[in-house]
């Protein structure tokens, strides 16, 4: 009864925000999208989603729902491995103004589907990350998930102003084993404690590693000062 009123409501302020009733969307594809089902699959990619069938996840990163408010009230994000676009378009939805490069079609078309269902507006950036000049500290955070190039990583602080925040997240070596990611080389995977290893000059806000999880990840968040 309760996630049925949830829905009721979702509906309610489209139809008021706009002078329509809007169709729902599906319950699944509600939970899916919105982030409520993260909370029990958390990190696991899904295929069944139709989003994606690589490593990506297919839900908006849970680590994210829980610590989004690190980031400035409507602040300037870029998200720098944006995929399909699910953490962004949580993000753009929270009021926050996103920037996300992608570098494949393919997944910018599934982007804009997902933009054009919740009616939100991302800059898109069809670029590799690596080529991305940044245009200076002008982010008040960068989101890399599931983004592990140690050199990038370092270079991305330019691109954060000060007082802004990296939030960072990668899977860990104990995942080799993992049915869902076995597919991936050893670089896309962090050593335990490498992160803090890695920022262990820098201002850290947040860190988790959990071990009771089907999926063993990685998170940080650190700021600029």
């Amino acid at each position: 009864m309760k996630y049925l009123t949830v829905i009721y409501f979702w509906v309610l302020f489209a139809s008021i925000e706009t002078g329509y009733t809007r169709p729902p969307i599906s319950g699944e594809r509600y939970e899916l999208l919105s982030g409520v089902r993260v909370l029990k699959d958390r990190n696991i990619p899904s295929s069944k989603a139709g989003l994606s069938d690589d490593f990506s996840t297919s839900v908006p990163s849970w680590f994210l729902t829980e610590n989004f408010h690190y980031i400035a009230s409507a602040g300037k994000v870029l998200d720098i491995n944006f995929k399909e676009g699910q953490n962004a378009v949580f993000l753009a939805r929270k009021g926050f103004r996103i920037t996300g490069l992608e570098n494949n079609p393919d997944l910018i078309e599934k982007a804009n589907f997902l933009m054009k269902e919740f009616e939100v507006k991302i800059n898109i950036v069809q670029e590799n990350a690596y080529k991305f000049s940044g245009g200076g500290p002008i982010y008040d955070a960068v989101i890399a998930f599931y983004f592990t190039d140690r050199a990038l990583i370092k270079k991305i602080w330019n691109w954060i102003r000060p007082g802004g925040i990296l939030m960072l997240e990668g899977y860990t070596v104990l995942n080799k084993d993992t049915k869902e990611i076995n597919n991936l080389s050893v670089e896309h995977f962090f050593k335990p404690g490498e992160l803090l290893s890695v920022f262990k000059d820098y201002k850290i806000l947040k860190y988790e590693e959990p071990l009771h999880l089907k999926v063993f990840t990685s998170s940080i968040i650190i700021q600029k000062r």
